[in-house]
């Protein structure tokens, strides 16, 4: 896409599985228009999915930790609807996994994972990345991992709290 509206913050890959362990099990993948608000308008079109069919949703964005719904999530209405802020994410059993952060009663996605990999972690990869960009402003980067457009310290912040940081799932 050329333009955006003006409400359009960045965007996502999401994805919807019928096994949240396994990959090759997702039937649908498409990029998400991240709005100011929190919400994602999808950019393709659907598929016909079976509606007697339940879906893990997960969400991806150039800097986090990914994320996969805490159980499937059913048809209603023609749309699938998950909320990531107010339920904790899948974390696999007898396996450790950070999930996502969670602040009050809000749960967030951890920032700093821009070396992406199928499994999505903060690592020392990351600040690597993060020193080759520093001092760099005005750039969208996946080093950039407070969205404000410039690489600097408070990137680096971010990433020393998150540092170890994964999502135990398979992307």
């Amino acid at each position: 896409m050329s333009t955006y509206d003006s409400n359009v913050f960045d965007w996502v890959i999401v994805s919807l599985r019928t096994d949240v362990t396994n990959a090759s099990s997702m039937v649908y993948q498409t990029a998400g228009l991240l709005r100011k608000d929190g919400n994602v308008t999808m950019v393709a079109s659907y598929p016909t999915l079976s509606v007697s069919q339940s879906y893990y949703v997960l969400v991806e964005h150039r800097t986090h930790v990914g994320a996969a719904s805490h159980t499937p999530v059913t048809i209603t209405n023609e749309k699938i609807t998950y909320d990531f802020t107010r339920q904790q994410s899948y974390i696999t059993i007898n396996a450790p996994a950070s999930g996502q952060l969670q602040l009050g009663i809000i749960y967030y996605l951890f920032s700093g994972d821009c070396s992406k990999t199928p499994f999505s972690e903060i690592n020392a990869n990351d600040s690597s990345s993060w020193r080759l960009d520093n001092g760099k402003f005005a750039r969208y980067l996946f080093t950039d991992y407070n969205l404000d457009g410039e690489i600097n310290a408070n990137d680096d912040i971010l990433w020393r709290k998150n540092n170890g940081k994964f999502s135990g799932v398979n992307f």
